[in-house]
């Protein structure tokens, strides 16, 4: 049976060789770059959530934060998201001791005359004032979960997305430098990606990696990466019943049509997978 779509992995060899340990359970923090969608950075954080821990799912917990995704843009969205996934593990968020906002504002108003209210500096978010103390008594909760999520054994992974230079500024000093960075000792991974959207450079204020990897936008003159992505495709056509002489044709056409873009040749597989899809599945006599 042919793989779904979401499932082909090929290439990176060299890349997960060496986030194996990180993958695996070592805490630590590491810079992705990458200078273009060529690199296929979604694939790749795709198989990095995959990966993490993928023996023992359990006591392994990954969220990704992105501006451009409503559940994590803001601050309180990044708060709530750690409270959900961390209930994921077991761990509930208190946040009982942070008072969420009660009361009227503007009403039951009456006057004989000209009646004139002004109201400046009030935000209220899920019930919870949004001054900075409340906010950062929500973050010390959630540090809190994380610190008892991981001192019971587990390991939790944050990967920070490709974001603006002043949404990375948010996230460092407003949450990491916050508490998070603390909170999980050596099981926390910390893996952020350094792209087109922040000029390809890291805010000054993002953490010193343990490692640094820079994703390849092609694979084409890298005879090593030509021959791994050839291996991949002979793998996944023979886990599905054929015969590798029947795709070897395929596969050398995938990566002379598209070796010059990594997402072009993820693209190309998984188009001839979808077509083979429709035909009967030949197996080995």
């Amino acid at each position: 049976m042919l793989p779904v779509a979401s499932a082909f992995r090929v290439d990176w060899e060299t890349e997960f060789d060496r986030l194996r340990p990180f993958l695996e359970g070592r805490g630590g923090v590491i810079q992705i770059n990458f200078t273009s969608e060529d690199a296929a950075p979604s694939k790749f954080n795709h198989i990095l959530k995959e990966d993490f821990g993928a023996s023992d799912n359990r006591n392994y917990l990954s969220l990704r934060v992105d501006d451009a995704w409503s559940t994590t843009y803001t601050v309180d969205d990044q708060i709530d998201a750690f409270a959900r996934k961390l209930a994921e593990g077991g761990v509930v968020v208190d946040f009982s001791g942070i008072t969420p906002y009660s009361g009227n504002v503007l009403s039951e108003n009456s006057a004989g005359g000209d009646l004139t209210i002004s109201v400046t500096g009030l935000t209220i978010v899920n019930g919870f004032d949004q001054s900075p103390y409340a906010r950062g008594k929500r973050i010390e909760a959630v540090c809190d979960g994380v610190r008892r999520f991981v001192s019971g054994g587990g390991h939790f992974m944050v990967v920070v997305n490709d974001m603006t230079q002043g949404e990375q500024a948010r996230f460092w000093k407003q949450f990491w430098y916050a508490g998070l960075e603390r909170a999980g000792d050596r099981s926390l991974l910390l893996i952020y990606f350094v792209g087109p959207k922040c000029g390809n450079r890291p805010h000054a204020d993002a953490p010193p990696p343990s490692l640094r990897l820079t994703l390849p936008t092609a694979i084409e003159g890298d005879e090593v990466r030509e021959n791994c992505v050839y291996d991949d495709i002979l793998d996944l056509f023979k886990e599905a019943g054929y015969m590798p002489e029947e795709v070897a044709v395929a596969a050398e056409g995938i990566i002379s049509s598209h070796g010059h873009s990594v997402l072009a040749v993820q693209e190309g597989l998984a188009k001839l997978f979808l077509r083979l899809q429709t035909k009967p599945n030949r197996r080995e006599a």
